[in-house]
């Protein structure tokens, strides 16, 4: 819970609540016994929205034409937002590339009236930022396809220190890990300097990942230190296995601890001097 953020921890919430109450139901199922509340509120946005539209198209002169139309065009959508029928759901994207595609006729001579009914339309609720748009979008899909949006944002994903449209290669010392959203939505591809100045908690989370790193080479250390100890306890120090599974090890705990200098000096460097990693650099 403490790794998403915004409407997907309001939603995870929900369906906790509704899963205290139905223990035996998957995630699918949680939703769809949510669906009725959260459409009727869904709805309720969307038809405010056409009130907005409406308030501009009677601001503007229009032709007689011109308005016949656009009353025509909030009558069908109002229609389509209030249809039970869940085989023809209102959907947002189809309704803009329909509305866009309907606008662009020759008919619509007041381009301004035009490019403000789009941008009040744009606000229709999204399933990434409206509670009650994800719900109702999803509450029909599988509980893979619910989870994976769900959760998508918390997973861990590799990120180019340095980005790939900026060179960046694929090596060890330029891959760090972050979170879905973090790397694909909010750095995507943004420079370092101006990614630490947007988001100042960056550097404290930069150290979070480096100390996990180095803890679990510190682990392989002394998992090493203790199968020498119980190698020369059992005379075994000539044995050629135990030989190869040690030198593994150290290798390991060395691999972690280089790891953790290398992607310290690639994250001082492509910040141009903003973040001051030199504890780990010289560890």
């Amino acid at each position: 819970m403490k790794y998403l953020r915004g409407v997907k921890q309001n939603i995870a919430h929900s369906v906790i609540w509704a899963a205290k109450k139905n223990p035996d139901d998957n995630i699918a199922e949680l939703l769809k016994k949510l669906a009725p509340r959260y459409k009727a509120e869904l709805e309720a946005d969307q038809l405010a929205i056409l009130r907005k539209i409406e308030r501009v198209i009677d601001k503007y002169p229009l032709s007689p034409e011109e308005k016949t139309a656009y009353q025509y065009i909030l009558y069908d959508t109002n229609q389509w937002i209030n249809n039970e029928n869940d085989a023809e759901p209102f959907k947002r994207k189809e309704f803009l590339y329909q509305l866009q595609k309907v606008l662009d006729l020759p008919l619509f001579k007041n381009r301004q009236v035009v490019k403000k009914v789009l941008k009040k339309a744009d606000k229709m609720p999204q399933s990434f930022e409206s509670e009650n748009a994800f719900i109702v979008k999803y509450h029909r899909r599988s509980p893979r396809e619910i989870s994976e949006q769900l959760f998508y944002d918390a997973l861990s994903t590799i990120e180019h220190i340095k980005t790939r449209e900026s060179g960046g290669k694929t090596e060890s010392k330029n891959l760090a890990i972050a979170c879905a959203r973090c790397n694909n939505y909010v750095r995507n591809n943004t420079p370092m300097p101006k990614f630490i100045k947007d988001h100042p908690e960056v550097p404290d989370n930069i150290r979070k990942n480096l100390d996990a790193v180095w803890l679990i080479g510190q682990r392989v250390r002394t998992i090493r230190s203790s199968q020498v100890q119980n190698l020369n306890m059992q005379n075994q120090t000539n044995n050629p296995s135990y030989q190869r599974y040690l030198s593994a090890l150290g290798a390991s705990h060395k691999a972690y601890e280089n790891y953790v200098r290398a992607v310290a000096q690639t994250f001082v460097n492509e910040s141009g001097g903003a973040l001051d990693l030199s504890e780990y650099i010289k560890k």
